[in-house]
C-alpha cells in the first residue's frame, strides 16, 4: 500500500488518524502548534513578569559557618527561607560563607551580601529590617530552651529598598499562603 493510499485511507476513518499520520511525517496540526505556542508564550509572559516585579539579578546570602552544631537547624531554616522566597520568582541566590556574625554584618554593609536572616535586634543605623517571618524560641536538640521566644526578621541596606520590597512582600505572600508554616515544619520540626 503506498503512503497516498495509506493517508486516503486514514482520513476518511477520523481526523484523529490523519492529525496522528501528518505528525508522524514531520508535519503537525495547526491546533497542536498553537497550543505549544501559547504554553511557551506563557512561560516567557510569566519570566517577564516576575523580573519585571522586582529587578533584582541574584540575591547573595551570607553562610556563617561557626555555628554551634545543635543549632545549624535554624542557619538551615533561614537560608530555606529566602531561596524558596527568590525560587518563586525566578531569582537566583547565591551562598558565601562567613566565620562570624560580625562579619556577615560587616559583609552586608560592604555590599558583599545582600541579605542577613534571623535578625531580632539591629542598631545599625545603615540597615533596615524586613517584616518578621518567624517568631519562636530557639531549642537545643534535647528540647531545652536556649533562646527565649523572639521575633526574628531579615537585614538589608536601607538603599536597597527593591530588596527590601521583594522580602516585605514575599514574606506576606508566604505567610497568607502557609508556606512559612510548611518550611518552619520542614527544618524545625517540633523544635518550633
Amino acid at each position: 500500500m503506498s503512503s497516498a493510499l495509506f493517508f486516503i485511507l486514514l482520513s476518511k476513518k477520523s481526523n484523529f488518524a490523519k492529525c496522528s499520520f501528518i505528525s508522524m511525517i514531520g508535519c503537525s496540526s495547526e491546533k497542536t502548534v498553537e497550543e505549544n505556542k501559547t504554553k511557551e508564550e506563557q512561560q516567557v509572559q510569566s519570566k517577564i513578569e516576575n523580573k519585571a516585579k522586582y529587578d533584582i539579578d541574584k540575591i547573595i546570602v551570607p553562610v556563617q559557618t561557626e555555628w554551634t552544631n545543635d543549632l545549624k537547624v535554624y542557619r538551615d531554616f533561614n537560608i530555606a527561607v529566602i531561596k524558596e522566597m527568590a525560587q518563586s520568582n525566578n531569582i537566583p541566590v547565591e551562598l558565601r560563607e562567613f566565620p562570624t556574625f560580625d562579619d556577615v554584618i560587616i559583609a552586608l554593609k560592604r555590599g558583599d551580601v545582600d541579605v542577613v536572616p534571623g535578625i531580632d535586634n539591629l542598631v545599625e543605623t545603615d540597615l533596615t529590617k524586613t517584616y518578621t517571618y518567624f517568631t519562636g524560641a530557639i531549642y537545643l536538640p534535647n528540647g531545652e530552651e536556649f533562646v527565649p521566644k523572639k521575633s526574628y526578621a531579615m537585614a538589608v541596606r536601607k538603599k536597597d529598598t527593591e530588596l527590601l520590597k521583594f522580602f516585605n512582600d514575599t514574606i506576606l505572600k508566604f505567610k497568607e499562603t502557609g508556606k512559612l508554616e510548611k518550611i518552619q515544619q520542614e527544618y524545625l520540626g517540633d523544635r518550633n
